[in-house]
């Protein structure tokens, strides 16, 4: 049987990073990126997540770190959609892995804990329509990968998907750099691999395809 592969995004098809053009020192905005970074990803992990899960979205983002670091909240919006229109798979290879995949029958998805930055404009911008069946994100789901429902603790991120598909988690399987982090995969019969770089994921994608 032909497998149904979900694959994480962040860290795992793609390492671009929110505001990453700011890292650079000819931008002119370059002095905001290690603040705009600390207050959002060190100081207030726990509103990432939050993100993450719809509790804000990001014009509420971006209206926090403008009052954290004093730029307008307009151009940390602006300068943010430019990031995530401007973020690259890790591989050049992967296109063309995940056709042949689907070629070969396999279904393949984008599962991944993110943001309403990705359907807004990640997702248009890289014509990842076209590449992948379909996109699995916490934003919508209003969860996590690793979310419960109810003390079966069934899955409050993949269960609506897997039963409206008629999926059976062990027909499936996950790629993700945080795969091994919860034993609620195993529980599920969901199959993973840790991947660990962009060279371990395009091996992987090979591998499925033998």
């Amino acid at each position: 049987m032909s497998k149904i592969i979900f694959l994480d995004w962040n860290k795992t098809l793609s390492y671009s990073r929110f505001w990453q053009h700011w890292e650079s020192g000819t931008n002119e905005y370059n002095s905001y990126s290690k603040p705009i970074i600390e207050s959002l990803f060190n100081d207030n992990n726990e509103m990432i997540i939050d993100w993450m899960k719809a509790k804000y979205n990001s014009n509420q983002i971006c209206d926090f770190l403008s009052r954290k670091v004093g730029l307008s909240s307009h151009i940390i919006l602006k300068e943010l959609e430019y990031s995530c229109k401007n973020m690259v798979l890790c591989d050049p290879q992967i296109p063309d892995l995940i056709s042949k995949l689907r070629e070969s029958g396999s279904k393949v998805y984008v599962a991944t804990d993110n943001m309403d930055t990705f359907r807004k404009f990640t997702i248009p911008s890289m014509s990842l329509g076209q590449l992948f069946d379909d996109f699995l994100i916490s934003y919508e789901l209003k969860a996590s990968k690793i979310d419960t429902i109810d003390v079966d603790k069934k899955s409050a991120f993949f269960h609506e998907f897997m039963y409206q598909n008629d999926f059976d988690y062990h027909d499936c399987i996950l790629l993700d750099d945080c795969a091994d982090k919860s034993d609620l995969y195993k529980l599920w019969g969901l199959e993973t691999i840790n991947i660990n770089s962009p060279v371990h994921l395009v091996d992987s994608l090979k591998s499925l395809l033998q």
